[in-house]
């Protein structure tokens, strides 16, 4: 038969369970808390933390995420001092620390406790204790009492009895934190769904928004192309006659600064030229159209949905927790 598992490797089982970074999977050393309650190594958030500024100095600025949990991903907000500023989690380091210590076996011989001076060498059968010379007439006149070494054999049934109740507890313990675990895996896994949902939600209404978006602006170009077409053939047409008049004009003032015989003989249609721009009608300013944005008005922003909580069970239907 298979020997029962000693309270050492109980221990070391607790640790690597219970106690162990998620970083890099062994017993926590200088542990430091996030804001997200998750706990990590020293060591291992520091290598962590200087990849991410390694990465972020590669990358423009706006493109830089911030430092996360490795477990849920929520942003870690550091000081100046960066990790070494995180508060540090004495709870666990304590832990680590108790869980990592080795039983002392043997040692100097046992004082009672009610009489120092004196050893343990007695042992009172009808309470099941060990005593001192001096205990049996203070609390256990007329008792059967007997040698430690003679009563070892009960001492030891004793303590086997109470060992195997006291591993069973620790079983009982370890089940009770292994669905604490998972009832946190469930939690976070639930909170990263739920934002992933919200998070596409918001995503698919800025699509919707960003379509009505483009075509009220392709109305709002639309009607301005128009209004610069209609515009721009009477502004075309008006130009070139006032290029025309103005050179025609400029021909005018020549002549006139010059002798009546030099010009008499170069150009007799200048005032002709002149005359028929008198008739010349300007076009009126066509018809054009403003834009105006009217916002859609509501009596709350845009919803994306909402968010609702019901109670989970973290009760199993085949294991229950007697902590007392």
């Amino acid at each position: 038969m298979a020997a029962a598992p000693s309270s050492a490797t109980d221990r070391q089982r607790i640790l690597e369970d219970f106690l162990s970074c998620g970083i890099c999977f062994e017993p926590f050393t200088k542990p430091k808390a996030l804001p997200c309650q998750h706990t990590f190594c020293l060591g291992c958030l520091e290598s962590q933390h200087k990849t991410w500024l390694e990465d972020c100095s590669r990358m423009p600025h706006q493109e830089q995420q911030p430092f996360r949990c490795s477990i849920c991903q929520e942003p870690v907000t550091l000081t100046s001092k960066r990790v070494a500023g995180l508060p540090d989690n004495h709870l666990v380091s304590n832990l680590c620390e108790e869980f990592s210590k080795k039983t002392q076996v043997g040692g100097p011989k046992n004082r009672c406790g009610f009489h120092q001076t004196k050893e343990v060498d007695l042992f009172c059968q009808q309470c099941e204790v060990p005593v001192c010379s001096e205990c049996i007439g203070d609390g256990h006149p007329g008792h059967n009492i007997t040698g430690v070494k003679q009563a070892a054999p009960q001492i030891k049934a004793n303590i086997r009895t109470q060992l195997k109740k006291g591993q069973q507890k620790m079983e009982t313990f370890s089940t009770f934190l292994k669905n604490i675990q998972d009832v946190q895996k469930r939690l976070t896994d639930n909170k990263t769904q739920a934002q992933q949902q919200i998070n596409r939600a918001f995503e698919e209404q800025i699509l919707k928004l960003q379509k009505q978006r483009d075509g009220l602006l392709a109305i709002v170009q639309k009607t301005h192309q128009d209004n610069m077409a209609a515009l721009t053939g009477p502004r075309d047409t008006v130009l070139t006659q006032l290029a025309e008049l103005s050179r025609v004009c400029e021909d005018a003032e020549k002549c006139l600064e010059q002798e009546e015989a030099v010009w008499q003989s170069q150009d007799l249609n200048v005032g002709e030229k002149l005359a028929k721009f008198e008739n010349t009608r300007i076009p009126e300013v066509c018809e054009t159209k403003l834009c105006s944005f009217e916002p859609k008005k509501s009596g709350t922003l845009i919803e994306l949905g909402k968010v609702t909580t019901k109670t989970m069970s973290n009760k199993s239907s085949t294991t229950s927790y007697d902590l007392l």
